[in-house]
């Protein structure tokens, strides 16, 4: 059956017809189509004030609802249970009542949407909230800096004592004791090439350019062991 829905906030009907076959002409699949229509109760400011919130917190979560994917957020949050109140063919639970219910039951937006939170009013009540929490915590954080800086200056060191005595002794870029309890493994077919670039072919213009690139890297070879022996102490 092919479903056709109209949604509005707590009201919703659907046009359901027949699925076109070979053994069914046009005018046969147009005079078979039957009216469903059932009411839902709304969210309560309360309910959808929670449901943003859970929202917020679970960007994966309406991630999937944009997608058209059920969450469990919105069975917490109190919403109803699709039902189908009258067709128009007559038939109490009718099979067209079913294929309408069960198609407005697999997308989560038309629900929320009949219960009186449409897509556009659950993006931006979403979005709103993230900037005001962005700034709640940055003036948090803030604060605190605030404070351990004054409690710095009051009980030891400050900061920028520390960083400059560190500097004196040689010390501020001194890796610490986990540094060397990383290794690093490289695939065999990188460490196997070791050949530089042709630098004939990357500057055809230019006919010296292998003594420059050579030229180069003898200068950064020599300046890399430079800076890596100790310093002696004067």
């Amino acid at each position: 059956m092919q479903v056709k829905l109209h949604i509005s906030a707590g009201h919703w009907e659907a046009e359901v017809t027949p699925a076109a076959g070979p053994e069914s002409g046009p005018d046969q699949a147009e005079s078979a189509w039957c009216r469903v229509s059932g009411t839902a109760p709304l969210l309560t400011a309360e309910q959808k004030e929670q449901l943003l919130a859970q929202l917020g917190d679970c960007p994966l979560e309406l991630y999937k609802l944009l997608q058209g994917q059920d969450s469990p957020l919105l069975a917490a949050c109190g919403l109803p249970p699709v039902q189908a109140e009258s067709c128009s063919c007559g038939d109490a639970g009718c099979r067209h009542a079913a294929a309408a219910a069960q198609a407005l039951a697999a997308s989560p937006l038309q629900r929320l949407a009949l219960a009186g939170l449409p897509r556009e009013e659950l993006l931006r009540g979403v979005f709103a909230a993230w900037p005001q929490e962005a700034e709640a915590a940055s003036s948090t954080a803030a604060t605190a800096g605030a404070g351990a800086r004054s409690g710095s200056s009051r009980g030891g060191a400050a900061i920028n004592e520390w960083i400059a005595e560190a500097a004196v002794e040689g010390t501020l870029h001194r890796p610490g004791p986990g540094f060397h309890s990383f290794e690093v493994k490289l695939p065999q077919e990188l460490a196997a090439d070791g050949g530089l670039p042709d630098a004939a072919k990357l500057l055809p213009g230019l006919p010296r350019a292998a003594q420059a690139l050579e030229l180069i890297r003898k200068k950064a070879a020599a300046r890399a062991r430079e800076t890596s022996l100790p310093k002696n102490g004067g």
